[in-house]
């Protein structure tokens, strides 16, 4: 209960302190561990001690947070190391930072800016190419993860490192 009260003043100070015309910057040394991974788009404690890192300098009273694009637009592919553990819970559907930072894992390189493409590629019917038996094999150590979670429904990339989990094998 006392770590609560203590927790519920320090936000209480912050964010009244922050709301008096003080200068806009990150008050926690972690900010860039919480923005890196999204916590600007839901965690108000973020966005009230890592103003600056969220993009909430020049309108502190915005309710839009501001993610740095992580990659190249001309590029298609992931810039986090973890791209992995966002696909294996299914990230790519709901969280910005994921469609942003694992395009290729996501399945986004044709239409990176969309925020319905995940939607979308899985209510298309697609052709599907079935591979040799020679040839069809999973390439990824996370295939039983991606497949359960349904990655082969959307994502291309899926599709071509985990063809034998897939089921997109002839035989």
């Amino acid at each position: 209960m006392t770590k609560l009260i203590i927790a519920s003043l320090l936000f209480l100070i912050l964010t009244v302190g922050n709301s008096f015309g003080e200068e806009c910057k990150d008050t926690n040394e972690w900010c860039r561990y919480h923005t890196r991974y999204g916590a600007c788009n839901y965690n108000e404690f973020t966005k009230t001690v890592c103003k600056k890192s969220c993009g909430l300098c020049d309108n502190p009273t915005s309710n839009d947070v501001l993610i740095e694009d992580l990659s190249d637009e001309s590029e298609c592919k992931d810039t986090n190391e973890w791209c992995h553990y966002h696909i294996r819970y299914g990230a790519c559907h709901f969280n910005e930072f994921t469609k942003t930072a694992c395009k290729k894992s996501c399945g986004l390189c044709n239409n990176p800016t969309s925020n319905d493409v995940l939607v979308n590629l899985s209510n298309e019917s697609r052709d599907v190419n079935l591979s040799d038996e020679t040839d069809c094999k999973d390439t990824n150590d996370w295939c039983h993860y991606l497949t359960r979670y349904g990655a082969c429904n959307f994502n291309d990339y899926t599709k071509e490192v985990c063809k034998k989990s897939c089921n997109l094998c002839k035989s």
